[in-house]
């Protein structure tokens, strides 16, 4: 077997390319590192052809010509597990992607689980074994070793191999059309939006417990800290922490004040930190644009239809041959139960709402009580 070599010519990549984009298919994956900065820093791109060609390019090489071949609608890219690869790019070559084939998703239409790893997959549908030895490489450093572009090399090897083996058990199943409803998604810029600071409080846990003045708090306090992780590039957490967010917010009162920052900052930044948060604490409170619903709390009755849903939802599963997950998290069937018109709902479109959901909204507007949630504060 020849060595894999690093890719550093942004001439050897446009190569690359025109042969990914002629042949009509392109194997794609990342590796990067994540670990001391706000955005994920890009190491290398994989890309692997139908032969089982593998590239590694470096990511100071990859450019428009990579965005020319994510955005080109007549080829396929197949990633594993595609979102984070994909924001990623899209993010370095500002291309957003199109015709997108992610093996993971593929799997459960295709009698696999959803959520299968790349070496399960490569083990159930081609019987390859990959050895994962370079799990901890700092993909951004230089040189690699030709152990690690071996091993970055064997997650595209296959792709092209794996996804026809999956059409054709996709296309035995007969849920064809339903791969492609659900591959359409990637075509969507939107998936690939970063959040926007003003919405970073919904990622913290305990807000719950929070008076209403004090979810307004945080809300500019979590926007604050989001704008500065950016700026720095660092992330939020070392930044200052959510449980001091929580804490701030809770007690409504100055950092400063009795408050320890809990934060990994040098000195002239935690000085801005501390001016920052002090004035998101003079500033007028303003209505949330998106006050956050009281969280509601299932009742017995409502938990049980609940579980009965999900035992449903399994054995609708198993009867057409997918994935239980394709349904939908229990949050996502409990958002259901009480919206069921809520389009943004995976079971209330396509083929989820035609095979379950429909029947799931039916079956509910006939058995339940009119009121089957309570607040959280107990009321009825």
């Amino acid at each position: 077997m020849h060595a894999i070599p690093l890719i550093e010519s942004p001439a050897a990549v446009d190569a690359i390319v025109d042969r990914l984009r002629a042949d009509g298919v392109a194997a794609v994956d990342t590796e990067f590192v994540w670990t001391r900065t706000y955005f994920p820093r890009l190491g290398v791109v994989q890309l692997g052809a139908a032969d089982g060609t593998a590239w590694v390019v470096a990511a100071e090489a990859a450019g428009a010509s990579l965005g020319e071949l994510l955005a080109d609608p007549a080829t396929v890219k197949i990633l594993h597990d595609a979102r984070q690869d994909l924001a990623l790019l899209s993010r370095v070559t500002g291309a957003g992607p199109r015709n997108v084939f992610d093996t993971q998703l593929a799997a459960g239409f295709a009698g696999l689980s959803s959520v299968i790893s790349l070496k399960q997959l490569l083990h159930e549908l081609l019987g390859i074994d990959l050895p994962k030895t370079e799990t901890r490489t700092d993909w951004c450093k230089r040189p690699l070793s030709s152990a690690q572009l071996d091993y970055a090399a064997n997650d595209v090897k296959h792709g092209a191999a794996m996804r026809q083996a999956l059409l054709e058990r996709i296309a035995a199943q007969g849920t064809s059309d339903w791969l492609a409803e659900d591959m359409r998604v990637y075509d969507d810029d939107a998936l690939y939006a970063w959040p926007e600071p003003a919405e970073a409080w919904r990622r913290i846990k305990g807000t719950d417990r929070l008076p209403p003045a004090g979810v307004e708090l945080l809300m500019r306090l979590a926007a604050r800290r989001e704008r500065l992780a950016i700026d720095w590039d660092l992330p939020r957490g070392w930044v200052v922490d959510d449980a001091t967010l929580l804490e701030i917010a809770q007690a409504r009162r100055k950092p400063g004040e009795g408050q320890v920052l809990r934060h990994r900052l040098d000195r002239p930044r935690l000085a801005v930190l501390k001016q920052e948060l002090a004035a998101v604490m003079l500033e007028r409170a303003e209505p949330a644009p998106h006050r956050p619903a009281v969280r509601p709390v299932l009742t017995p009755v409502r938990r049980r239809q609940l579980d009965d849903a999900l035992t449903f939802l399994r054995q609708r599963a198993q009867a057409l041959g997918i994935a239980p997950e394709l349904y939908g998290s229990r949050a996502q069937v409990a958002a259901f139960m009480d919206h069921p018109g809520n389009t943004a709902n995976p079971l209330a479109t396509g083929w989820r709402h035609e095979t379950a959901g429909r029947e799931l909204a039916a079956q509910w507007k006939s058995d339940a009580p009119p009121d089957l949630f309570t607040a959280a504060t107990g009321a009825h």
